[in-house]
């Protein structure tokens, strides 16, 4: 499964992603890092869980070692990369980003927000972005749009 999609800022997922209904979308306002009361994985997973930084993210595509993958049998198949560093590691399916009401890319892209704004931007935000053949943090992605989730835990 490939699970929930977000619009940057946004606590709730939702059938239609349109800059019209986004929160955060041209804002000014919301071009510092998000605070827990936006933040998707502290809202829906609560405790000490968070969106991961932009830089996480870069850590994650510059230090550890990835592996396109397809997980699951028949139907229930996905691809993504598993990313392996220190011994750990952690599988980010290829599900796609949703755009208006339709679901682009699933199986072949992932797509997911940080927490970071790009602050002289108020359309966009970080994020990690990839498909089978390349992977990188990356900072263009309109806020509206519906990306993943990938939550982080604070010990």
């Amino acid at each position: 499964d490939y699970g929930d999609y977000f619009a940057w800022g946004e606590t709730k997922t939702k059938k239609k992603f349109t800059e019209k209904n986004s929160l955060t979308y041209d804002k000014e306002e919301y071009d510092k890092p998000l605070p827990k009361s936006m933040d998707a994985a502290a809202v829906n997973w609560g405790g000490k869980w968070r969106m991961p930084t932009q830089e996480e993210f870069q850590e994650l595509v510059d230090k550890c070692e990835r592996e396109w993958k397809s997980i699951g049998k028949g139907k229930k198949k996905v691809n993504g990369y598993k990313f392996s560093c220190n011994g750990n590691s952690i599988f980010l399916p290829a599900a796609g980003y949703r755009y208006g009401s339709e679901l682009d890319d699933a199986g072949s892209n992932g797509r997911y927000w940080s927490s970071s704004p790009i602050g002289e931007e108020p359309m966009e935000a970080f994020g990690l972005d990839f498909d089978a053949s390349y992977c990188e943090a990356y900072g263009s992605g309109h806020r509206y749009v519906g990306h993943s989730i990938r939550p982080v835990l604070d010990e």
